[in-house]
């Protein structure tokens, strides 16, 4: 595997947050451009890569599930014009929350949010950040308040009855909003009756066969979200110091019948404390030390409050072996971060558990994306740095088919599997892309445009497909930065802390 090392070969955090007259320049002078070139590059329509349509999934069967916890009528359309599709069916029995996600004929998003408890303006900062009220609108006889986000060029319609707050929100034209929001009566849920979700204005819905149960192929998103996460076992290991703000300890935690290392930073203070998993990015496991690769976040978010676990996956430092994993693609490295996200949560640390988030980088970085679809609701938010591609297929292609010194992994792969080209399917399954209608986090995106190890347009291609999916995506661009992120990386990291104190509130 030919990606660089991203960090110096040492488990220890750095002595110090680096030069602070360089990076005091960089940024007085950057940062008009950043400002600027954010913008355009976020924006631009400079990739061409496609993007997975996102899967059409059955709303009744999602409200069939929530009809026992529900305790307000969950609303759908009666019916849906021609051309559109239901992407997205949410329900979070614990806070009480109805999310639905579809598309219209011209891939414009629309989204139904329903929360019981929350105001008009949380759900509306939630989603649209600096809205702006645009009067009333009248919706079947009933005025719902209007927001509009110049911004994003995202309008939504809001009401609220009886402690439960209805929003309909997308980029399409308000009378599109409003005629949408005519459609919507009582689903399942709530002690009401099924709605025709799925049909067509014009057609009525007919119930069809029952497909019978498949299991999924083992190497893939679909066999990741049926798969029994079993974390547990979170030990504290041997004291690496005291750093006044924190204290460092080897750890290790039991994931899919491993062993598996990482590093623990735990504040100074009574805590409970926010917790962040880290997933570092690609470096040799023969090389690889315990704690490498995202040392300077380690210490960074640890000195701002946050109990931080950095996992160095199997088959790494002093991690059990998997000698399968890398022909399975790397997915047991999901695996062993859902599960240590589980052991944090289960273990008698001070971790809020209100309040735990994801960061990933490069490898990483696409690592944390296929948790967050293999398990919604796990954490509260999510941030990754220069990551891979989400479709697997271009990770393979860049890094592992023509890699002289692979061992012979890629002609094992395309034994297995076949090429995208001759398999298409199996390699739209093994990528998180096309099931990121199952996200329910925030998720903070950071890359740099001259990173030439990870293309820009991955992260932009990404984005799309995050936004098409109803996901709250945000991309922020660095101009100049590479892969690395050095120049601008505490910008970038006091950018993230920002995020995380905004969405993990508790």
């Amino acid at each position: 595997m030919s990606q660089p090392p991203e960090q110096p070969a040492s488990g220890r955090p750095p002595s110090s947050r680096g030069n602070p007259a360089i990076g005091d320049i960089l940024r007085s002078v950057l940062v008009l451009a950043v400002a600027v070139l954010a913008v355009v590059w976020i924006g631009g329509g400079f990739d061409s890569d496609p993007v997975a349509e996102p899967e059409t999934v059955d709303v009744e069967a999602v409200a069939r599930r929530a009809a026992d916890t529900a305790t307000y009528p969950l609303l759908a359309p009666s019916a849906l014009p021609a051309g559109w599709r239901a992407t997205q069916a949410r329900w979070d029995p614990t806070g009480q929350q109805w999310h639905l996600g579809l598309l219209t004929d011209d891939e414009a998003y629309v989204g139904l949010e329903q929360a019981r408890g929350v105001p008009i303006a949380e759900l509306v900062e939630s989603f649209l950040g600096s809205a702006e009220p645009d009067g009333e609108q009248v919706v079947g006889g009933t005025p719902w308040r209007v927001y509009v986000d110049t911004a994003t060029g995202r309008t939504a319609l809001l009401s609220s009855d009886g402690g439960v707050t209805t929003m309909v929100l997308g980029s399409p034209p308000r009378a599109t909003l409003v005629a949408f929001a005519e459609t919507l009566r009582p689903t399942l849920g709530g002690g009401s009756q099924p709605s025709a979700i799925g049909a067509r204005a014009d057609e009525p819905a007919v119930p069809g066969p029952r497909k019978k149960r498949e299991r999924p192929h083992p190497v893939s998103i679909a066999a990741l979200v049926e798969h029994e996460y079993d974390g547990r076992g979170l030990r504290l290991g041997r004291s690496l110091g005291d750093f006044g703000a924190y204290t460092r300890h080897y750890v290790t935690y039991r994931s899919e019948g491993l062993r598996i290392s990482g590093i623990l930073n735990i504040p100074a203070g009574k805590g409970p404390f926010p917790a962040l998993v880290l997933n570092h990015g690609y470096i040799d496991p023969a090389e690889y030390v315990n704690g490498q690769g995202l040392a300077r976040e380690q210490d960074y978010l640890a000195r701002r409050g946050f109990l931080v676990l950095h996992t160095d996956y199997r088959n790494h430092a002093g991690s059990g072996s998997d000698p399968g994993n890398d022909l399975r693609l790397r997915l047991g490295y999901t695996v062993d971060v859902v599960n240590a996200v589980r052991a944090l949560r289960r273990s008698s640390l001070p971790v809020d558990d209100d309040r735990v988030g994801l960061l990933g980088r490069s490898m990483g970085g696409g690592v944390t994306y296929n948790a967050l679809v293999a398990r919604p609701g796990l954490v509260d938010a999510a941030v990754v740095y220069a990551p891979v591609s989400s479709l697997a297929a271009q990770n393979f292609e860049r890094w592992i088919r023509d890699d002289p010194d692979d061992d012979g992994l890629s002609a094992r792969i395309l034994e297995r599997y076949g090429s995208p080209e001759r398999n298409p399917e199996f390699w739209r399954d093994v990528s998180p892309r096309p099931f990121f209608g199952r996200i329910t986090e925030p998720v903070l995106i950071h890359h740099g445009t001259a990173d030439s190890t990870c293309p820009p347009a991955w992260s932009r291609a990404t984005l799309r497909a995050m936004r098409a999916a109803g996901v709250r995506a945000r991309l922020l661009a660095y101009p100049g930065e590479e892969h690395a992120f050095v120049p601008q990386w505490e910008e970038s990291m006091q950018r993230t802390t920002d995020f995380l104190r905004t969405h993990l509130r508790g």
